[in-house]
């Protein structure tokens, strides 16, 4: 990844557009044990998440639940993607949204939402619905406004 990041940093290869991050195992664990413990995909994201910050030059600006698997529907039902949001493009890592956020330092991130979780220095404005980064309004859990306003005054 030295080479990677040296190559992106000399502008050999450009400025990323787009980073895709696959960590593979031998065979996928059964269901119940990622639902249980996250398997090889817990165990993986912070270090994809830590190699895409390294790689890209950047934290991400908010994060997104979403995804699918095309390997195995019992894993699929399970539902566990996180979408990051970064500078220059999307990743997608396999995680759930509570075990992504307990990685990222809460003084700078915050989940305003069952479905996102955002970069407190990156908000723009904000009302009782929204927030607003770089122009996209990203919804607001009535439950999480008083938090908010807390951690943006501070």
């Amino acid at each position: 990844f030295m080479g990677v990041k040296a190559a992106i940093d000399d502008g050999r290869i450009g400025a990323p557009e787009m980073g895709i991050i696959t960590s593979r195992d031998p065979g996928a664990p059964p269901a119940d044990y990622i639902k249980r413990s996250g398997g090889i995909f817990k165990d993986m994201m912070i270090h994809d998440f830590d190699m895409a910050v390294f790689l890209m030059g950047g934290m991400p600006e908010r994060v997104m639940a979403t995804g699918s698997v095309l390997t195995d529907p019992s894993i699929e039902a399970l539902g566990d993607y996180v979408k990051l949001v970064t500078y220059n493009e999307p990743i997608i890592v396999l995680s759930t949204m509570k075990a992504f956020e307990a990685q990222l330092p809460a003084e700078r991130f915050m989940r305003i939402h069952k479905s996102y979780i955002i970069n407190l220095d990156k908000v723009e404005k904000y009302n009782s619905r929204n927030i607003e980064i770089e122009g996209d309004k990203i919804p607001l859990s009535r439950h999480k406004k008083t938090k908010l306003m807390e951690a943006l005054s501070s």
